[in-house]
């Protein structure tokens, strides 16, 4: 049996025992034969736990679990192996794994810790090492292309995957019956390599998640302690029934097994060290690596300490619709890691992207909730800050650590993750404290201060007629947000009354509750966070055209607000002496609104008469573009159809829209917007 360390005992056990192997390694590393490599690799296994064959560091001390290292689950709650493996039953073949397949394990049948651990030895037989039958390739390759073909198409049915072995076993020859026959087969033998995904057992309104952590012991509950609800969709709360059905679950994906294989491997190790860290020198960024907050962070008297294995993450987190090939309408939300080190075209890959969580939706809408969900990502994060590890590459022990260091999700992603009020607020702003203006009119908050981000003396700062102010802009940049400073507002807004203050709280200040992320070492939300410019592109582009073109907008709405700023006469034609025919009773029903809108003639100078519209839509026909574009030539201008957000940006970003549009408008419209 493996023996169970806290971390201060299992830092001075690998140091004491790995130093006289280690200590007299210098650079010459990099010349060191792949077989001394693998005979280091090894003497450092039996250093670091002379009864285990893998890497395992694991803490049960009492101390750890008091700052939240590690969840623990009590063994009175742990449930039957094979309740998992019931749901993957396959209706096509009537048939089930057995319990033996624990690539799917039930949280509450999960290790009393969180697990960083390698085996290197299932990589030295069975199907690692078989070759194919008349093939150089080993079964497990051939296992793996087949699962990635299974996976990249959701269409194909697990009999379908199972009559492809069939084909594939009379291709290859294989009269000896090494091949797996189904999929259930080949699934069994890939167990082994396979990360064990964790099943969570969740509120069915996302409140808790029943798991026992640092700050909660939840795992034996048959009701929600925030909500009340029912754990399970049984009628009876009988612990010792033999199957419970949950009511809302979720799977949760361990960092740590994978991480300890990057460590573990030579060449995966010397990948993640392929980063310049904070030698870069040159003039341009190409890379995050070349940014000065990147230099910052791998500098001796930054995060990392100079250490160039410490391991950066960018988060990504979206819903996505995995089964639209096929005509079904779900939501789900998954939650990926993508590892910074590598270089850009390999970090980018969808095989190196790290799938962490899946957050099933509700029916057709995505989760609103994702604070229970993310605190145990937190969780096993906190626990990785605290182990040590072997550099396979180095020869030489090190500390973990990690830092999430990107935040790529759109905008109301960023506000569910990091509890902000989102853009339609009045302290909308993740990154300032710039305030809006509702305006009645337009029923939906404004920003009117953009003009403060000109420079000193440009033309339309000191401009005094154009803008509903009727002054020039003197004021400077907002003030930016701290994150320090934002903990203060959260804590006011947890410690408030009543639900009242509490409102007026993230009001004034755009913040809600603390969130678990928080917690973690070198936390800074306002510089790690990054504002979503795929879709502002594409709403600002699609405002734009819809406005000139008059499609799906109510001129009745802009009238007013114009008129309220006093720049209604500005905006007229030439031609027209008064807002003529947009001042009459405004349509009842929103059919009748687009009809009317639709239809009828532009008065306003910015928007296009019918011919001028067939002319762009012309000219954007006729344009030619490169095979990997994305956008096709078409009339897109009266009619986009299903753009893309990447679509909005091409026209916007490559001059198709300004070379379809400008020509059309009017000699003094042109004057007064040059």
């Amino acid at each position: 049996m493996s023996q169970n360390y806290t971390r201060d005992q299992c830092r001075s056990k690998a140091s004491e025992e790995c130093s006289t192997s280690f200590q007299q390694q210098d650079a010459g590393h990099e010349s060191a034969s792949e077989e001394e490599q693998t005979m280091s690799l090894h003497q450092h296994d039996t250093a670091l736990d002379s009864s285990s064959e893998d890497f395992l560091i694991e803490s049960s001390s009492e101390d750890e679990v008091k700052t939240g290292d590690a969840p623990t689950e009590s063994d009175d709650t742990r449930r039957n192996d094979s309740e998992e493996s019931d749901s993957l039953s396959d209706s096509e073949e009537g048939d089930s794994l057995s319990d033996s397949d624990s690539s799917v394990e039930s949280a509450s049948c999960y290790d009393h810790s969180w697990s960083f651990r390698y085996d290197k030895s299932i990589y030295e037989e069975g199907p690692a090492v078989q070759s194919l039958p008349n093939s150089k390739m080993t079964i497990l390759q051939w296992l793996a292309m087949n699962f990635a073909l299974f996976v990249a198409h959701p269409a194909m049915s697990k009999a379908a995957f199972t009559h492809n072995l069939h084909v594939q076993k009379i291709t290859h020859g294989d009269t000896a019956n090494m091949l797996p026959s189904s999929y259930y087969e080949a699934r069994k033998l890939i167990n082994p390599y396979v990360v064990k995904k964790i099943v969570f057992d969740v509120c069915i309104n996302e409140c808790v998640i029943f798991r026992n952590s640092a700050t909660s012991q939840y795992a034996d509950l048959f009701n929600c302690p925030v909500c009340g609800e029912k754990r399970y969709a049984n009628s009876s709360c009988d612990s010792k029934q033999s199957r419970q059905v949950s009511r809302r679950r979720f799977i949760y994906i361990p960092v740590g097994p994978r991480l300890a294989r990057l460590y573990g491997e030579v060449n995966l190790a010397q990948l993640v060290m392929s980063h310049p860290g904070s030698e870069y020198e040159g003039n341009e960024m190409w890379d995050i690596h070349h940014s000065s907050f990147g230099k910052e962070l791998y500098s001796k008297d930054g995060y990392f300490a100079g250490d160039k294995m410490g391991i950066s993450f960018a988060l990504e987190l979206d819903g996505v619709n995995p089964f639209h090939n096929i005509g079904v309408m779900y939501s789900m939300t998954p939650i990926m890691l993508t590892i910074l080190n590598f270089p850009r075209h390999i970090r980018n890959s969808f095989g190196n992207i790290q799938l962490v969580v899946i957050i099933p939706g509700k029916e057709k809408s995505e989760s609103s909730n994702l604070s229970p969900y993310v605190k145990v990502l937190a969780d096993e994060l906190m626990f990785l800050t605290r182990c040590k590890a072997y550099n396979a590459y180095a020869k030489a022990p090190l500390d973990v650590k990690l830092k999430l260091l990107l935040y790529v999700l759109d905008y109301p992603g960023l506000s569910k993750l990091f509890h902000q009020h989102g853009s339609g607020s009045l302290v909308g702003c993740h990154w300032c404290h710039v305030r809006g203006e509702h305006n009645k009119h337009l029923s939906k908050v404004v920003y009117l201060s953009n003009r403060s981000y000109l420079e000193k003396e440009d033309s339309m700062r000191l401009d005094a007629t154009r803008f509903s102010s009727k002054k020039a802009e003197t004021s400077g940049k907002p003030k930016q947000r701290v994150t320090d400073e934002e903990s203060s507002y959260r804590k006011a807004y947890e410690n408030a009354k009543n639900k009242a203050q509490a409102q007026l709280v993230s009001s004034a200040t755009g913040c809600k509750k603390a969130y678990s992320i928080s917690k973690l070492p070198g936390h800074d939300r306002v510089n790690e966070s990054l504002p979503d410019c795929c879709h502002t592109v594409k709403v600002v582009v699609q405002i734009i055209m819809n406005v000139v073109t008059g499609n799906y907008v109510n001129i009745y709405k802009i009238v007013a607000a114009e008129k309220s700023m006093g720049r209604l006469q500005n905006l007229l034609r030439p031609e027209d002496s008064r807002d003529t025919g947009l001042t009459e009773l405004q349509p009842k029903t929103k059919k009748q609104k687009l009809m009317k809108v639709c239809n009828s003639e532009p008065t306003l100078s910015f928007m296009l008469t019918k011919t001028e519209l067939a002319g762009a839509d012309k000219r954007a026909e006729s344009k030619r573009v490169p095979t990997d574009f994305g956008l096709k030539p078409a009339r897109f201008i009266s009619k986009p159809g299903s753009f893309k957000s990447h679509d909005w940006k091409q026209i916007a970003t490559q001059g198709i829209l300004k070379y379809c549009l400008k020509t059309h408008y009017h000699k003094d419209v042109e004057k007064h917007c040059s």
